[in-house]
């Protein structure tokens, strides 16, 4: 079978497996029912047919691509630029890696059309989303942006062969000249070897020269060589048995240089016998110094193991050597199976001499067709910014104005209105942006044929005026256009529950247009239905979300899918990037766990709505972002959470008792200010001899008008554990206040007997001075218990009753 044929047949059985939504029955429904199905949304249904065999096309593709050649595993983040919250491999992904020219891990790439996932599905890493392109500027236009000014000016000692040079001054405006080096180079290089023989042969043959070229001789103690592979793969066997075969005596003398984020092979002194082994990035700029002893063994030795596609990466790599007047030397070790049969046999000058040949083809090609394109599509993006431009002049500035970020969130200035049909600015956006990205898709081939580009360009005028105008009447076939305006809106409902901001019908607008993946929706309107409390709203909100439960079935089927998938592929004994614990194993274990923890909110909130229901009970809810659903903050928890909001899901909540005015509450409070009122009497009257007593009945009073005001916010109080509290704390303030008297008798007692005891006094002036002293203590706890009543009565009193107040304003 050809793989024409191949693809051919797999696109056909998958078409015939494809489900919609708009035409799916759910499996109740069903007379016969086939579980043997992958079901999408509608709106994806002509992306999907689009890209279908291309989707097949890439699948094959990520099948035979070699890892540490044209991809790597490894951490998407930047050493030392974020802590790690888990272990470091759950932020392993796919990165692809410019092998054939400067050797880079290209950290900020990602395939398109499903190559991406391929690959994370083939070595079971967590699975990325899909994206498409929104912004389009390519490396030719933004540099050519330089050439409308002063021009460009630069340095380099690689510019290539002529046809590269004459690219850059048909389309840089550029004139290049020649500037001769201020030293003599000191250059050595030695016949081109082509190994026959395999590739066992081809790595012996290059461990030989190694070992030649860094051991002791007649004339030095060796020099330092450089061997610079074609990928990681290479590097990484070559250096298995530099070690196995002994060619070097020292392992810890062997330098692998093949990440620039992780090696830094410019920071040391390379001394006689030290092997560097390095990709194409070892090759670019990078200043490898060695001593004196191995530039008088004949400097630093170059072994280029592989033909370069141009002269500009070969001048790179040989340039490493032989620096600043220094002498060096350089060799082709070469695998002849691996070269063109135009290359095979020839000497090095002819080689030359045919690249360069086939290196101005190839940019002849890139001009008529890749650059064209290129041209094309910036054209295409430059037509939508003005379409965009037009779209925005339908919104004001008050409307073009974050929901999150404005001060403003009560609708007095005019910023929202609630009431219109259009979708706002933000979620409108995004959706006229989204319908770009799809025309640029379904346009591929047509742009690949090179179709006329004003046809082109009418035609996406067309189109997006056409959506332009759906989304300023409120319409729209794809269901999270209307997700994104409800989340906006559902974010004021959270901060003001009396009123839906309009929320509501969006959420029902999101349901109608996709009756399958509805579950968010339905969810959200309870909460919605429940907070606003209309008439009915308690079974309403129980019968949307019993629904919404059902629903969630859909993506939990999803997640099945996709396991068994990868079940799949694992059979062909790819392998994983973690053998013990695979990312994507823990990203499935996840996406149920939180699945399961939403349908948890569910059950728990139908419970509870029936409870209030039976008891007659009004019901509000207690929102939570939906991060709080799990603890962990791991990468892949929190991508996966992240997935969920995306989903619409932004918050879960609870149901609780809506909080009414209570009587008793009241009572309490009014209780209080009475026991308040009367310590102040206490303290006045009794002319301090029970201002213990009346102090701690303010200090009770104030505490239950405290209660009070808590208890008519929350809608409920217990006048069993308030009395509770109240006999403890009247019978320890009896306590400390008799104890009180206890001991001022006492001391008058012991004053009175010490006078007479000494005759210093009679009876009679004792007893003047006790009176004397009395009234003085009379009068100053009587301006104290005065001052203290004034204080209270003004401020506290004052104080308590602004605020019970304003909690029923």
């Amino acid at each position: 079978m050809s793989q024409k044929d191949l693809i051919e047949g797999a696109v056909s059985e998958l078409e015939s497996r494809i489900r919609y939504s708009d035409t799916y029955q759910p499996p109740d429904k069903q007379e016969n029912k086939d579980d043997n199905f992958i079901l999408l949304p509608t709106y994806l249904k002509e992306y999907t047919q689009n890209r279908m065999k291309v989707f097949v096309e890439n699948a094959m593709k990520a099948i035979v691509m070699e890892k540490d050649r044209e991809y790597m595993i490894e951490s998407a983040i930047e050493g030392g630029q974020v802590k790690p919250t888990a272990p470091i491999y759950e932020y392993h992904t796919i990165i692809p890696v410019d092998f054939k020219a400067t050797g880079v891990l290209e950290k900020n790439k990602r395939w398109g059309d499903g190559l991406q996932q391929f690959l994370e599905l083939k070595h079971q890493l967590a699975i990325s989303p899909l994206s498409n392109v929104t912004n389009f500027m390519s490396n030719f236009h933004f540099l050519q942006r330089y050439t409308k000014g002063t021009g460009m000016f630069g340095v380099s000692g690689t510019l290539g062969d002529e046809p590269e040079v004459e690219f850059l001054r048909k389309h840089y405006k550029v004139s290049c000249s020649i500037m001769p080096t201020h030293r003599h180079t000191k250059k050595t290089e030695l016949p081109t070897l082509q190994v026959e023989g395999g590739h066992d042969a081809w790595i012996k043959s290059i461990c030989d020269h190694v070992k030649e070229r860094t051991s002791p001789n007649r004339w030095g103690k060796g020099q330092a060589a450089l061997v610079v592979c074609e990928d990681v793969k290479t590097a990484e066997k070559l250096q298995k048995e530099l070690i196995e075969l002994k060619v070097v005596p020292n392992p810890n003398k062997i330098t692998l240089y093949t990440r620039s984020d992780k090696d830094n092979i410019e920071k040391s002194n390379f001394d006689a016998g030290d092997v560097i082994i390095a990709t194409n990035l070892g090759g670019r700029g990078t200043d490898v110094k060695i001593t004196k002893e191995v530039n008088k063994s004949g400097g630093l030795f170059v072994i280029l193991t592989h033909f370069p596609t141009n002269m500009r990466v070969e001048k790179q790599i040989f340039g490493r050597t032989s620096r600043k007047g220094n002498p060096g030397m350089v060799q082709m070790i070469l695998n002849y199976e691996e070269l063109l049969p135009s290359y095979q046999d020839q000497p090095i000058e002819v080689m030359r001499q045919l690249r360069a040949g086939y290196q101005k083809t190839h940019i002849t090609e890139m001009e008529t067709e890749e650059l064209f394109e290129v041209q094309m599509r910036e054209e295409l993006f430059q037509k939508f910014c003005e379409q965009l431009n037009i779209f925005q002049g339908n919104y004001n500035k008050a409307e073009k104005r974050d929901i999150y970020t404005t001060s403003d969130s009560s609708n007095d200035s005019g910023t929202f209105d609630y009431t219109q049909k259009k979708l706002d600015y933000r979620p409108a956006l995004s959706a006229l942006k989204e319908s770009w990205a799809l025309w640029l898709t379904l346009h591929k081939k047509d742009i690949d044929k090179h179709k006329d580009i004003n046809e082109l360009k009418k035609d996406l005028c067309v189109f997006i005026q056409r959506r332009a105008e759906s989304l300023l009447r409120g319409e729209s076939h794809n269901f999270y256009d209307f997700i994104k305006q409800a989340m906006d809106r559902m974010y004021l409902h959270t901060q003001n529950k009396a009123s839906d901001y309009g929320a509501l019908s969006f959420w029902q607008k999101a349901e109608k247009t996709d009756r399958v993946y509805r579950a968010v929706s339905l969810y959200n309107q309870a909460n919605i239905t429940i907070n606003l409390g209309q008439e009915g709203y308690m079974q309403k909100a129980m019968d949307l979300l019993k629904e919404s439960k059902k629903m969630i079935d859909v993506y939990v089927s999803e997640v099945s899918n996709t396991t068994v998938s990868c079940q799949m592929s694992c059979l062909s004994k790819f392998e994983p990037h973690n053998r013990d614990d695979p990312n994507f194993t823990k990203q499935m274990q996840t996406r149920q766990s939180l699945f399961k923890s939403w349908i948890n909110y569910i059950d728990k909130s139908i419970a509870k709505l029936t409870e209030f229901q039976k008891n007659k009970s009004n019901a509000i809810t207690k929102d939570q972002a939906v991060f709080s659903l799990e603890t962990d903050h791991s990468p892949i928890t929190t991508d996966e959470l992240n997935v969920l909001y995306d989903y619409g899901l932004s918050f879960v909540f609870e149901v609780e008792k809506k909080p009414e005015f209570c009587i008793d509450a009241l009572i309490c409070f009014i209780f209080g200010a009475l026991q308040v009122l009367a310590g102040i009497l206490v303290c006045v009257f009794t002319c301090g001899t029970a201002s213990q007593f009346g102090m701690g009945l303010i200090s009770e009073g104030v505490s239950d008008m405290i209660s009070g005001i808590e208890g008519m916010i929350k809608g409920a109080f217990d006048w069993a554990e308030w009395a509770i509290s109240k006999a403890i704390s009247i019978g320890l303030s009896l306590i400390t206040s008799g104890f009180s008297l206890i001991k001022k008798a006492a001391q008058a007692v012991v004053k009175v007997t010490k006078g007479l005891l000494s005759g210093t006094k009679t009876f009679a002036s004792l007893a003047d001075d006790i009176i004397r002293s009395g009234k003085a203590l009379v009068s100053s706890i009587r301006t104290s218990a005065t001052s203290t009543a004034s204080a209270i009565s003004k401020n506290t009193l004052s104080k308590s009753i602004k605020t019970l107040a304003s909690s029923f304003a």
